[in-house]
C-alpha cells in the first residue's frame, strides 16, 4: 500500500493489505542490485495498513491503518498507539526533526501527533463545504 525509505539509508519500510510493516534493505554493488527483508511485525490489527513515514532517526515508523489508529513502531521492538480516531486515518507524515507526525483522515481531518508522548495536540476539521445557492430563474 505504501513505502518509505529512512533518511540516508538503504532501508525502507513497507505497509501491506493485510496490516503487515515490513522492513527491507535495498543494495548495488557491481551493478547488481539486492532486496532482502530484515524485520516485519503485524499492525492495526490484522486490517490494512495505509502509510508509513520514516522518522529521521532511522529507527522508527509512523503508520496508519484501517483500524483508525496511528502506530509507532520501533523498528528493535514494539508498537506504541499514538492515536486512535472515530474515522480511518490514510495518510501521514513526520516533521524534519522527528518530533511532530499529522495522519489525515477519510473526512479530511488531521491529527497532529507529539512522537515523544504520544498525544494528539491538535485536531483540524475542515469546515463543511459552502452550498452555493441556485441562479434565479428569468
Amino acid at each position: 500500500r505504501d513505502l518509505s525509505f529512512f533518511p540516508n539509508s538503504s532501508k525502507f519500510i513497507a505497509a501491506h493489505s493485510d496490516g503487515r510493516l515490513s522492513l527491507w534493505s535495498l543494495t548495488e554493488a557491481a551493478g547488481k542490485w539486492k532486496l532482502k527483508q530484515l524485520n516485519a511485525t503485524m499492525a492495526h490489527g490484522g486490517k490494512q495498513s495505509y502509510a508509513v513515514a520514516c522518522l529521521p532517526d532511522g529507527q522508527q515508523v509512523l503508520s496508519v491503518g484501517a483500524d483508525k489508529r496511528a502506530l509507532l513502531w520501533d523498528i528493535r521492538g514494539p508498537i506504541k498507539e499514538l492515536a486512535s480516531d472515530t474515522d480511518q486515518l490514510y495518510a501521514v507524515a513526520v516533521s524534519p526533526d522527528g518530533k511532530i507526525g499529522v495522519a489525515g483522515g477519510r473526512s479530511g481531518h488531521l491529527l497532529v501527533l507529539s512522537i515523544r508522548d504520544g498525544s494528539v495536540i491538535k485536531k483540524f476539521v475542515p469546515p463543511a463545504p459552502k452550498l452555493e445557492e441556485p441562479a434565479p430563474a428569468n
